[in-house]
């Protein structure tokens, strides 16, 4: 959604749109600030490997590296106590993903 003035209600209408469709809806998005959380999967991965990933993207899909560092630092790692009936930590493997539940 690059060109939506107000991404967060237009997401808001296509995830509510296909769940009375019956659609399973998956959201992609970085969500650093506890009011913004619905989901309790954490990917924990380190600043240097985020960068280094994202000087491998091109065009578009590269932001700038003060977008990641702002992210970074906005971050409020999830607890329990913000609702979650389960929380999980998801890292990177040699083959795959490691998933653990989250204290």
């Amino acid at each position: 959604m690059p060109n939506a003035r107000d991404k967060g209600a237009r997401q808001a209408v296509l995830i509510d749109e296909a769940l009375r469709a019956g659609r399973s809806v998956v959201v992609d998005n970085t969500n650093p600030r506890v009011m913004d959380r619905v989901v309790g999967y954490v990917l924990d991965t380190a600043r240097g490997e985020c960068l280094a990933r994202n000087r491998r993207r091109e065009g578009r899909a590269r932001v700038p590296d003060v977008a990641v560092h702002v992210a970074a630092s906005r971050l409020q790692p999830p607890t329990r106590e913000e609702g979650f009936d389960e929380l999980f930590t998801v890292r990177a493997a040699d083959r795959g993903f490691d998933v653990a539940p989250r204290p």
